[in-house]
């Protein structure tokens, strides 16, 4: 549901369930033509007040158009939809969405929310429904924004949304002309090589699409635009590197097609391809690089698990797709602030398929610590792609007491007559304490006793046999 509200705004009751709108009146309502509503039936509606004009669209058909303090401000009592002042004109249904403007929108913008609505749940305007790549056998229905103009009192030239994409500065947008688009929800990663032109190493697993048409469906030209990407968190990027493909025969393949280049950044990770002409209704676009080594776009991390098994910690993890990926690194720590290696496992290099990773700590910390996951390109760069906690039960075999609040602490070990060294450490792996003993006593425990107690914090507790070593999270008080 959009509602745009000028200087106050108060509508009944309303409750959010399911994923679409759906309006449901009471026969008692006095406006006949809200009454008019089909009931359980999902709409995309408009409320809007401007002044003392106040206005309501049902699927782009102005139902209500009136003045009068119908809608007002109830800050004691609350947000809500209809009047409470009159019984039978509450809003009685389910909402999926509620957009709430600071200020009355113009009808452009109000076609481009209804489009935006409409596509994102299915559904039909009765006028203006100008976009229509979100059709069966397109569905390019995801983070729909869009540019238009309905005569010179109602434009709006400058569009982002929710995604990565800004479209500004029409040269030659007209009375009654929009241009609106959405994708399909591809990977934000360079992951396709293949469908791409000379020139191009790799390109967007997403791909915009365009509706450039009148109120009609007839298609027009807006003039010029310029994209703008932000591309934060994709790691780097040397804009030169930055092509935008467009499917300009509308063939579905970008390999056939002239990248265009010139990109320019904007500082703030935003880069920006200005003067842009060749984009027409129906039309395809994505984003491509043409050096993957240097514009990588990289490696796609779809999950990150860690968990324990029989006092193990096993980290497994999952990628979509690698872009010149060495090796994964897995680092542990018992504070989540100074961190130390477990293991590392090669990566896939250049990979479009999923790829599944696993790798087992036989020595984790005993009580709460923390993994995390470094990626490693094949040009040393390195990326942390996430952190986990996970906590490893105390067994018998656990050093006690711990909290240690005095000098002696005791240790229990697996046999009597085997040789152990103990020591005592920071995190950060300065040694305090190193003690050698021949045997434990009859109950299989190192007595350990120390000239003095270590200040309060957290240090590393380990023994070491001939053919293993044991490591426990030591806390001082």
């Amino acid at each position: 549901m959009g509602t745009s509200t000028g200087t106050s705004v108060d509508y009944g009751s309303f409750t959010v369930t399911n994923d679409r709108l759906r309006l449901r009146n009471l026969t008692s309502n006095a406006y006949s033509a809200v009454n008019s509503v089909t009931q359980s039936v999902w709409h995309v509606g408009v409320i809007a007040k401007n002044g003392t004009s106040v206005n309501a669209w049902n699927d782009d058909k102005n139902i209500i158009n009136t003045t009068g303090d119908h809608l007002d401000w109830a800050v004691t009592s609350g947000f809500s939809i209809g009047s409470a002042n009159y019984s039978g004109r509450s809003f009685q249904g389910e909402v999926a969405e509620l957009i709430l403007y600071s200020e009355a929108i113009n009808s452009a913008k109000r076609i481009i929310i209804e489009n935006y609505l409409a596509a994102k749940y299915g559904l039909t305007l009765s006028t203006y429904d100008v976009y229509d790549e979100d059709n069966a056998g397109s569905d390019f229905d995801y983070e729909v924004a869009g540019i238009g103009r309905v005569d010179a009192s109602n434009i709006h030239n400058d569009a982002q949304g929710t995604s990565i994409l800004r479209i500004l500065n029409p040269t030659d947008l007209g009375n009654d002309e929009f241009f609106i688009w959405g994708h399909n929800n591809g990977t934000l990663q360079a992951n396709n090589t293949t469908d791409v032109p000379s020139g191009v190493t790799a390109r967007f697993g997403r791909v915009w699409r365009v509706s450039e048409v009148s109120s009609s469906g007839t298609a027009v030209d807006v003039g010029s635009v310029d994209l703008q990407f932000d591309l934060s968190n994709l790691g780097t990027v040397v804009t030169t590197d930055l092509k935008l493909l467009v499917d300009t025969n509308n063939d579905g393949l970008f390999a056939d097609e002239t990248p265009i280049t010139g990109a320019i950044s904007l500082g703030s990770n935003i880069y920006a391809f200005t003067g842009v002409s060749a984009i027409g209704n129906n039309m395809r676009f994505t984003l491509a690089t043409g050096n993957s080594v240097q514009t990588p776009l990289p490696v796609e991390l779809t999950s990150l698990n860690v968990y324990t098994a029989d006092n193990d910690v096993v980290v497994q993890w999952a990628t979509a797709s690698e872009r010149n990926n060495d090796f994964f690194t897995v680092e542990r720590s018992a504070d989540g602030t100074a961190f130390e290696e477990v293991a590392s496992i090669a990566g896939a290099q250049n990979s479009n398929v999923k790829h599944n990773y696993t790798l087992t700590d036989y020595e984790p910390f005993t009580g709460l610590s923390y993994y995390r996951l470094k990626q490693t390109d094949l040009d040393g760069k390195t990326e942390f792609l996430g952190l986990r906690s996970v906590t490893v039960e105390k067994t018998a075999t656990q050093a006690y007491p711990n909290p240690l609040t005095g000098t002696e602490l005791f240790v229990p070990v697996q046999s009597v007559s085997s040789s152990y060294l103990v020591t005592i450490g920071t995190i950060s792996g300065e040694e305090l304490y190193r003690g050698y003993y021949a045997d434990a006593n009859e109950r299989r425990v190192l007595a350990v006793h120390l000239s003095q107690r270590p200040v309060p914090g957290i240090y590393l507790l380990q023994v070491y046999t001939s053919n293993s070593v044991y490591r426990q999270k030591l806390i001082v008080e």
